[in-house]
Parts: structure tokens; C-alpha cells; sequence
């Protein structure tokens, strides 16, 4: 989050706020210990007056240099730095000391001095927005919108970071979910083998799917999303490869059964009734489709910020990773497809939702004999493995494209492994395949089996 100056805004302060601050103070000055109880609460920016900023950040500096911390010697720090005078002198000092009620209270004084700093630096980040709105011509409204959402999103999440737990608490917390079933899975995809895999995508997490094009990775996106959404509550997908028409008539084929080819040649009236049943169905309601082109990292955070904001969000889906917008068009292609992941995981660990982000192998693949894909075709950039939690590495395992090899390459919080699937291309849609594939192209061995999974 930016560090608001508040100093550089006439924002207003209240008697009780410089009180409290005084009285945060006096209660150090005469139970130095009290500092490590309120530290964590407040910054140095919370307090309003300069002087007492001042004070404040000389009382921090003796703590961590383990000196001696009363009236006298804060003075002296003071006077050695030229500020005494500034901050009231040595009676000022000594009146905050004497007037405080109790220092048993510190922690109450300090809630009350961030409480009036919040607001401060609320009111600062509003002016900020305001004076961006002055000055048309500069920007654009949408640019002006999408920095905004970011100030106050960024404003929120920061004042409500969690504190610091020991490792004991921590994980007495995971064995209190486990007790309960909260521990015990993550998001559901509907893809069984993938789930008994992973226990489930896991909030904060980067899954990236990859494969060469025209496998079927939109499809297994998709089929993810409408599970999602059907069961578990709102996912958001960004499509930057096709449009929401293209999308729309996948997902009727995949509810209604019935071809995609046969939107475009036209439904015969028995159809009909399947398709606006599909239509229809519970879920696609949940599932939010943005075919914006090119979209940035930044344009979709804003997005999924207000998507939760307004109804809450469980999984974001990206297609495809390589489209995206990069943060600095003249970086090298490796370095602006890193930045892109590095700025998904973030996002994933912000929203504390999955990410999923498609992405596109290099042909390196198709040179080798078994055409099975491997963790370095991820193109443009090794920082996608890196960055990524899991990774899905999708292959044709016959020649005509009706089984794929999904293979769990990567998994940080787990096993690996691979299946198969069954695909229905006409249709967009998968099943679970028992057993070897049909015997495939020729480089596949006709004993082809999943590696590193039991059924």
C-alpha cells in the first residue's frame, strides 16, 4: 500500500486525538516495556503532531539500541539531535509523564491514536482521487478509476493484515480444521483424478495449466469454471483469446449435450428445448465472462477486487497467461511473461482465492519422440514454473485428439502424477478414462500407461 503523507493534506484532528496521543507517550515514558505491546498497532504516520512524531520515532530508536528510556533521557536524545525545543522541551515532557492516567492502558491509547490515523489517511487517499479528477487531460477516466480502487482496495487490505502467530498457534489452527473437515479439502474442480491429486485448488494458489494449442487446456478451463461455479460460488473468467459468444456456445454444449456446430448451422426445434434449459441451469448465473483483450495484470486485480467485494469470489480463471498485457513493453519477452506470473501469484494471495492461468508450451515438445510435454516447454519464461504452486501439462495421447494426457508436473503442496481423459471435442466435454488409451500415434508407445498415479 502507498505511504499516505498526511502532513501534505490540511486534513482536521479532534482534542481526543492529540489526548490520545499524548497519552500514548506519557505511558511510554514511564513503562518503556509498554512499547512492545503497542508497536504492532501503530505506525510512526498514525500520530498526527510532528513534534510527537518526533518523540515517538526517538523512544523507538532507544528501545532498539536497549537504552534507557525516561523524561531525562529522552530529553537529552532530543537536545543532542536539536529537536528538544521543538517538541516542547523537557517540561512538556514531563507533564505528558505526569498527566497520563495509567500506563496499564498503552495498548488502549495506541488503538485510539491508529483509529484517528486511519482516518487521516483515508481522507488523504479520497484527496488523492480528487485531485486526479482535477486534472482532465492527464488521464483517462478509466486509468483515474482503475488507481482509485487500487488506493482504497490496497488502503483496506493493509489495515486489516492479520498479526503475527507463533508456529504452536498456527498450527493448532490446522489441527482444529482438520478436526472439523476444514482442513481436509480445497476447491473441487470436478475433475476427480486432478482433485485426489491435489486435495483440491487451495486458496492463493497459482495453478497453470498448459498445453500446445488446440488440446483442449480452454475446455478443461471451462469445464473447471462451470463446476466451480455450479458448487462452490462466483468465478471469474477473463478470456483473452475468444470472445464471450465463442465461450457462451461452448458452455451450451457442454450443459445441453448437444454440438457447438450446431449454433452455427442452426438448433432443430427438439434442440431448442435443451439448449434454453442449458440456458438456464444453476451456476452459469456464477460464472462472470470478460473477453476483454489484452487485459493487464491491474485491470484484472480491479476487477476481482470488486467481484468480491460485491458478491464474493472463489476462483479466477485466465486465458491465456501469453495474451495478457505486459507492465513494461520494452522489457524482453522472458522478463515481461515473469512479471506477469510473479503479479498472478500476488493476486491469488491477495483475493486468498486459486488462480488459474492457461498457458502455451513452446514446440520443443513435438521434436522429441513420446511428444509428452515437460516442465521447460513452458514458453517465454522459467519464472511460470517457478511462481507456480501446481502445474498441468496437457497432451494429446491419440491422434485424433479424444484422450489427454493430464500430467501434474508440478505440485508444491503434494504428489504428481498423470491421467487420462476422455474428450469430447463436439461437445466441450471430459470423463474420466479408465485404464491405458487407445494405442496412439505412432511415437506413443501402445503400452502407454499413467506415470506416477494409482488408480
Amino acid at each position: 500500500m502507498t505511504s499516505f503523507d498526511q502532513t501534505a493534506f490540511s486534513v482536521p484532528t479532534t482534542p481526543h486525538s492529540v489526548e490520545a496521543e499524548q497519552s500514548l507517550l506519557g505511558a511510554l515514558l514511564i513503562d518503556p516495556a509498554a512499547l512492545d505491546r503497542v508497536r504492532d498497532t501503530i505506525a510512526e504516520h498514525d500520530l498526527y503532531r510532528a513534534d510527537h512524531r518526533t518523540i515517538w520515532r526517538q523512544i523507538v530508536s532507544m528501545s532498539d539500541a536497549s537504552l534507557p528510556i525516561d523524561v531525562v533521557t529522552v530529553a537529552e536524545r532530543l537536545e543532542s539531535l536539536g529537536t528538544l525545543d521543538q517538541c516542547g522541551g523537557l517540561v512538556y515532557l514531563a507533564t505528558m509523564a505526569q498527566n497520563v492516567p495509567s500506563a496499564a492502558n498503552a495498548r488502549r491509547y495506541a488503538e485510539l491514536v491508529a483509529k484517528h490515523g486511519h482516518l487521516r489517511a483515508l481522507q488523504a487517499a479520497a484527496q488523492e482521487i480528487l485531485d486526479a479528477v482535477a486534472a482532465p487531460g492527464i488521464r483517462t477516466a478509466a486509468e483515474i478509476a482503475s488507481d482509485a480502487e487500487r488506493i482504497l482496495s490496497g488502503f483496506a487490505a493493509d489495515r486489516g493484515a492479520g498479526e503475527p502467530v507463533t508456529a504452536a498457534d498456527a498450527m493448532a489452527q490446522v489441527l482444529r480444521d482438520a478436526d472439523d473437515g476444514a482442513g481436509r479439502a480445497g476447491l473441487m474442480t470436478g475433475i476427480d483424478d486432478l482433485d485426489f491429486l491435489t486435495g483440491g485448488l487451495e486458496p492463493g494458489q497459482l495453478v497453470i495449466p498448459a498445453a500446445r494449442p488446440a488440446v483442449g487446456k480452454t475446455a478443461v478451463a471451462l469445464a473447471i469454471a462451470r463446476h466451480v461455479a455450479r458448487n462452490e460460488g462466483r468465478v471469474a473468467f477473463f478470456s483473452l483469446e475468444m470472445t464471450r459468444r465463442e465461450l457462451a456456445a461452448r458452455l451450451l454444449a457442454a450443459e445441453s449435450g448437444i454440438p457447438a456446430r450446431v449454433l452455427r448451422s442452426g438448433p432443430n426445434p427438439g434442440e431448442w428445448a435443451a439448449l434454453a434449459d442449458a440456458a438456464t441451469k444453476r451456476g452459469n448465473s456464477s460464472l462472470i465472462l470478460d473477453d476483454r483483450a489484452a487485459a493487464s495484470v491491474a485491470y484484472i486485480r480491479a476487477r476481482c477486487r470488486r467481484l468480491k467485494r460485491e458478491g464474493g469470489l472463489s476462483l479466477v480463471v485466465i486465458d491465456y497467461l501469453q495474451l495478457m498485457a505486459p507492465e513494461n513493453p520494452r522489457a524482453n519477452r522472458n522478463e515481461q511473461v515473469g512479471s506477469l506470473s510473479r503479479g498472478l501469484k500476488a493476486l491469488a494471495k491477495e483475493l486468498q482465492v486459486p488462480v488459474i492461468a492457461l498457458a502455451q508450451l513452446n514446440r520443443t515438445s513435438e521434436n522429441r519422440a513420446d511428444k509428452r510435454p515437460m516442465l521447460s516447454d513452458l514458453r517465454d519464461s522459467g519464472e511460470v514454473e517457478q511462481d507456480a504452486d501446481a502445474v498441468l501439462l496437457l497432451s494429446r495421447a491419440t491422434e485424433a485428439g479424444d484422450v489427454i494426457e493430464c500430467d501434474l508436473a508440478k505440485h508444491r503442496q503434494g504428489p504428481t502424477g498423470s491421467f487420462f481423459l476422455d474428450f469430447d471435442g463436439a461437445r466441450m466435454r471430459f470423463s474420466k478414462r479408465y485404464g491405458a488409451p487407445t494405442p496412439a500415434a505412432p511415437q506413443r508407445p501402445a503400452n502407454s500407461r499413467p506415470r506416477g498415479f494409482q488408480e
